[in-house]
This record gives C-alpha cells, structure tokens and sequence, in this order.
C-alpha cells in the first residue's frame, strides 16, 4: 500500500469540514443524480477525460431550475470526495452496509498497526544503541548519552534540529 493512500488523498483547495448536525435548509425530496465520463469527442470514441457528477432537481421544485454539474478533472480530486463521502456516510449511518470497495477504518487500523511496529522497532533500536554507549563509556571513560526509550530519542533528535519541532 502506497504512502497516499495510507494518509488519505490531499484536496487541492480548502475543504471545510462538519460533523455538527445543523437545521434543515429546506424540504425539496431527493435530487437524481447523474454520474458520467466525459470524451472530448462528440461521438466518445477517445478516452474519458473528466467524471461529471450531475444533480436533476426534483419536480416538485419545477422546471426552471437547471441542474448542477460538477467536472472532476484529476483523480485526486474525486477520490477525496469519495473519501470524504465514506467518512460522512459512516458519521450519519455508522451500522449501514458496507459499498463496494469500501475499507471503514481499515486505513486507519494499518496505519496505527504500522506505528506500533515502527515504534517498537525504534525503541529496541535505541535501546541497542544505548547499551552500546554505556559498554563504550566505560571502555574509555567517555561520556556519550544514553536514552531510555524512542520517546527520549525523538525528543533529542528535536532539541539538535535533526527533526523539526
């Protein structure tokens, strides 16, 4: 699994987040919705440049209203709205079913699985390290640091500037 898709897709604009439940806007029953891929082409034999996501009003609103059509023109770009969808599909209707290719949470148990192992394996490291700085210490007499977890190792690595603070 690649690093992207460990951390999710990045949106390239802002994106302003809410999982606060608010007030209805109104009552205007359920939109159809229209999802296509778009050829350049007007007989669509090239291959599909954009997904359009369109939104058909419901009658009781009348006819003079023209849809909205929204172009995805990047691939990142979709699949951050579709992540977006997942996660506020599982905040409004957490016992729904799972949708086809979806992975609740399952990003995000990998990851914490990889932190735990990377964890583990910095704090072994540094322990080997600082037991190999006390055997040199008292070879020599010297005065090299020790550190008692990974905790102790991150925090030294930020006081000299190796990582950022």
């Amino acid at each position: 699994m690649s690093r992207k898709q460990k951390r999710g897709i990045q949106p390239r604009g802002e994106v302003v987040r809410s999982t606060t439940p608010k007030a209805a806007y109104g009552k205007i029953g359920e939109p159809q919705v229209e999802i296509a891929a778009w050829c350049r082409d007007e007989k669509a034999e090239l291959p599909p440049e954009q997904v359009h996501f369109i939104l058909h009003w419901p009658v009781s609103l009348g006819t003079d209203m023209p849809p909205v059509l929204v172009r995805f023109k990047s691939p990142d770009t979709l699949g951050f709205i579709i992540e977006e969808l997942i996660k506020y599909r599982r905040v409004v209707w957490p016992d729904s079913e799972k949708v086809t290719g979806e992975k609740v949470g399952e990003y995000y148990v990998e990851a914490m699985k990889t932190i735990e192992e990377l964890r583990a394996a910095l704090d072994a490291s540094v322990k080997l390290q600082s037991h190999y700085a006390e055997l040199l210490n008292m070879y020599d007499g010297g005065e090299r640091m020790t550190f008692k977890d990974g905790y102790e190792w991150v925090a030294r690595l930020k006081v000299t500037g190796t990582l950022p603070k």
